[in-house]
C-alpha cells in the first residue's frame, strides 16, 4: 500500500508512512473511515511523486487504546495506451485498460494494526475479467515497541526502489522496467524489523524470494536489509538481498544490491537507484545483471507537473521472469537488455482527480531475442474515492 500520492496516509490513529514523496505530492491528506467520512486534507500542489520508501518511526507506531472501526481508502485509475507493436508479454497494456485500482482497509488493536491492501486491474490475457491481488497485494500486522523498534508480519510493500507500486502514487501510470520486468519486487512475504536511530532507518528482514508468497522447493527464504539516511531534503540508501537456490547443479547464489538516493530542490525533485542481481534459476546464470533508474520532476504550479524517467538494463535476462502489467499479467516476461525513455506532464483537475499522459520511446531485447524499437503513449486518469 506504498500510496506515496498518500505520502503519509492516516488510517485511524494510525499514519501509515508508506511512501516518502520527495517532496510530498498533492494526495497526501487524511483517509477516510467506515464510521466518518472526513473532508480530506491536502498539500495545495500536484507535485509528482517520487516514491522513496519512508522512516518508519511513524508506521510502525501502534495507536493507543482498542478502535472498533473499519478504515478505509481507495482510487481507480483507467488508461487509454497505444504501442508500435502488438501486445507482448512485454507490453501487455494496449488499448483501453483499467490500469490500476486498489482498496485499502485497516483497523487498530491495543497494540498493533492489521492492513489489508488489496489491489486490481485489467487481465492482460484477453477477457475483460478483473485481476485481483497479484503480487501488489498487501495483508499483515504491523507493531511498535517505543519509537526506535517496530516488527512487521505477513505481506507487504518491498523497501526497494524509487516507484510506487500503486499508480496513484507514481507520476508515471506504469511502472519503470525496475518492478514490471522482476529486477526488484513488488512485495515481500515474511517478518521485517526497523530500527530508528536519529536520521539513520535500519531494516532487517527474513522471507520468502522476491513476491513470492509461499517458498517453491528449489528455493530458500531470503534475507534482505537496508541502510538509510535521511537529511531532509535529500536521503540515500543500500540495501541487499541474498539467498540460496538449490538446482541440478551444487546450490548456487541469489544476491540483488541497491544503491538508492534522492533530493527535492524548491519544484524539481530527483531520484536514481542502481541495482546488481544475479539468478542462477534461468540460463546466463553466470552473468551479473545490472539496472539503472532515474526519474526527475518538475512541478510548475499547484497544478501543473511535467516528468521524465530513465530505464536501463543489461543483461537481465538472468533474472527470475514475472508476470508482467502490474505485477499479475498473464504472461511472463523478461527483458535481456533494455533502454527506455518516458516523458508527459501530469495535470491536477480537481481535487483527488488528476489526468497524465506520457510519450515512451527505446528498445527492448527479449530473452534469446534481437533488439526491436518501441515507442508508445498513454493517457490516464486517476480518482480517489
Amino acid at each position: 500500500m506504498k500510496f506515496a500520492s498518500l505520502a503519509t496516509m492516516t488510517l485511524g490513529t494510525l499514519t501509515l508512512s508508506l511512501a516518502l514523496a520527495l517532496p510530498m505530492t498533492a494526495a497526501a491528506r487524511t483517509a477516510r473511515s467506515s464510521t466518518t467520512t472526513s473532508a480530506a486534507t491536502s498539500t495545495t500542489t500536484n507535485t509528482p511523486a517520487i516514491d522513496l520508501p519512508a522512516s518508519p518511526a511513524s508506521n510502525l507506531s501502534a495507536s493507543a487504546g482498542r478502535r472498533t472501526s473499519l478504515n478505509w481508502d481507495a482510487f481507480i485509475d483507467v488508461e487509454g495506451r497505444i504501442w508500435n507493436k502488438e501486445a507482448t508479454a512485454l507490453l501487455p497494456d494496449h488499448g483501453a485498460t483499467l490500469n490500476d485500482a486498489a482498496l485499502y482497509l485497516s483497523k487498530d488493536f491495543s497494540r498493533a494494526t492489521a492492513v489489508v491492501d488489496l489491489p486490481f486491474f485489467s487481465n492482460y490475457s484477453g477477457s475483460n475479467n478483473f485481476q485481483f491481488s497479484g503480487q501488489k497485494a498487501q495483508a499483515y500486522v504491523q507493531t511498535s515497541f517505543g519509537q526506535q523498534f517496530g516488527v512487521r508480519l505477513g505481506q507487504y510493500d518491498s523497501f526497494f526502489g524509487i516507484e510506487a507500486n500503486d499508480s496513484i502514487a507514481r507520476f508515471f501510470a506504469n511502472n519503470g522496467l525496475m518492478k514490471s520486468l522482476g529486477v526488484i519486487p513488488y512485495t515481500h512475504t515474511g517478518v521485517q524489523g526497523v530500527m530508528n536511530a536519529d536520521r539513520f532507518t535500519i531494516r532487517g528482514q527474513i522471507a520468502n524470494p522476491n513476491s513470492a508468497g509461499s517458498i517453491p522447493p528449489s528455493t530458500f527464504p531470503e534475507l534482505g536489509g537496508q541502510v538509510r539516511f535521511d537529511s531532509g531534503a535529500a536521503f540515500g540508501a543500500f540495501g541487499f538481498q541474498y539467498g540460496r537456490v538449490r538446482t541440478d547443479a551444487p546450490e548456487k547464489d541469489k544476491v540483488l544490491v541497491e544503491f538508492m538516493g534522492g533530493a527535492a530542490v524548491e519544484k524539481i525533485t530527483f531520484g536514481a537507484q542502481v541495482d546488481i542481481k544475479k539468478s542462477p534459476l534461468t540460463p546466463g546464470a553466470d552473468k551479473t545483471g545490472l539496472g539503472i533508474g532515474v526519474l526527475g520532476t518538475y512541478q510548475h504550479d499547484a497544478d501543473l507537473g511535467f516528468g521524465g524517467r530513465f530505464d536501463y538494463l543489461k543483461d537481465m535476462g538472468i533474472v527470475t521472469s514475472v508476470p508482467a502489467g502490474n505485477g499479475a499479467g498473464a504472461a511472463n516476461a523478461t527483458a535481456e537488455n533494455a533502454l527506455l525513455l518516458s516523458f508527459g506532464p501530469s495535470y491536477k483537475l480537481e481535487q483527488d482527480l488528476t489526468v497524465r499522459g506520457d510519450f515512451t520511446l527505446g528498445s527492448l531485447k527479449p530473452q534469446g531475442g534481437t533488439d526491436e524499437t518501441v515507442f508508445g503513449i498513454g493517457l490516464s486518469l486517476v480518482a480517489r474515492l
